[in-house]
């Protein structure tokens, strides 16, 4: 089997139907796909029975995307897994675009395609960028790479149009689990760089994403709290103390943001969450250890040292000479080395 398709969905009606057709009309590579159902109420799981090599597994209760996804790899016997959101509809050709990404560079770890917004059509994400306190985001608008363009390295692989080998995807341990949602796909991509491998955007693979971006107390809480876990977990440890005062300064900032946003108590709780959270931290460390292959010293360049205007142009204006001067004075070793492709805007 070359690949397994691997879906989580959550309340996808209609959506899920469009999805799985589009996976139908792949062609050049073998597949089976695995829908993973997080006890979604509109009975949408039902889209999927009766299709022609899909497997439908229904969890008793949302168990969050990451185990979700790392139920479904369990369950896959394709070389390559292929992780692809349920309201995405994947162009003819995205699976083996995928495959033959990997295969054409073996010292790739993971490969996203590029997703672009539906009914729009510019860019969703060609690649997200994680900055060296641990935000994540991913440039949007704008066209998209040429289709004929060469892969190129970024630092996070979205999770919403994802290819990992399924040994590797093993071996690092799939997803972290002690997220519940968001970050996820930034802390694999992190801990396939910690193993020495390339993460790349393949222009070839596309998808439409039904995707419109929103601000909500959840997503804040988990956004907030997996990123104090990502850093916390797969930087070593002299890195975590050089940057301990302009993380301490960033929970400040972030406490008067949300404050001023009417989200600061989601903050406080993502905050204690992730303090609760310090033993899953620790064994998640001593994981990290035994896969490490590259020092933060090599994967630090591909970190970003200035905020992208999604955080607002004027916070990314104003905070970038103190960024990038603070990480100056005290990792001068992480000389900045463009890690996106084309799309990816200003860094």
């Amino acid at each position: 089997m070359d690949a397994s398709v691997v879906i989580v969905n959550y309340q996808g009606r209609g959506t899920l139907t469009r999805c799985l057709d589009a996976v139908a009309l792949q062609h050049g590579v073998e597949l089976e796909t695995i829908v993973i159902d997080n006890a979604s109420p509109d009975g949408s799981a039902d889209e999927a029975d009766g299709r022609a090599g899909v497997s439908v597994v229904r969890n008793c209760e949302n168990t969050g995307f990451g185990r979700a996804c790392n139920q479904g790899a369990e369950l896959a016997s394709g070389r390559v897994l292929l992780f692809l959101n349920f309201d995405s509809r994947p162009e003819p050709g995205w699976a083996a675009a995928l495959v033959a990404c990997l295969a054409d560079h073996p010292h790739a770890g993971a490969a996203q395609g590029v997703v672009l917004r539906e009914p729009s059509g510019d860019v969703n994400t060609a690649g997200n960028r994680v900055h060296y306190l641990g935000f994540g985001w991913a440039p949007q608008g704008g066209p998209p790479p040429p289709v004929a363009s060469q892969p190129y390295e970024v630092f996070c692989a979205s999770g919403a149009a994802l290819a990992v080998p399924r040994a590797l995807f093993a071996e690092i341990g799939g997803f972290w689990e002690a997220m519940f949602l968001y970050q996820e796909d930034a802390d694999l991509s992190w801990r396939i760089h910690l193993t020495g491998r390339r993460v790349l955007c393949c222009p070839a693979a596309r998808s439409q994403h039904d995707y419109e971006f929103s601000r909500n107390p959840a997503k804040y809480f988990h956004l907030e709290r997996n990123r104090l876990l990502m850093v916390a977990a797969n930087y070593e440890l002299g890195s975590l103390i050089r940057l301990a005062p302009a993380l301490l300064a960033t929970e400040a900032a972030m406490v008067a943001v949300a404050a001023r946003g009417g989200f600061l108590s989601h903050k406080l709780r993502a905050t204690a969450s992730a303090a609760r959270a310090l033993p899953a931290v620790r064994a998640q460390r001593r994981r990290v250890r035994v896969l490490r292959r590259a020092s933060d010293r090599e994967i630090g360049p591909l970190l970003e040292t200035r905020l992208g205007d999604e955080f607002g142009a004027g916070v990314a204006r104003v905070s970038a000479p103190l960024l990038r001067g603070y990480l100056d004075l005290l990792a001068p070793a992480w000389r900045r080395r463009s890690a996106a492709g084309p799309a990816s805007g200003d860094a």
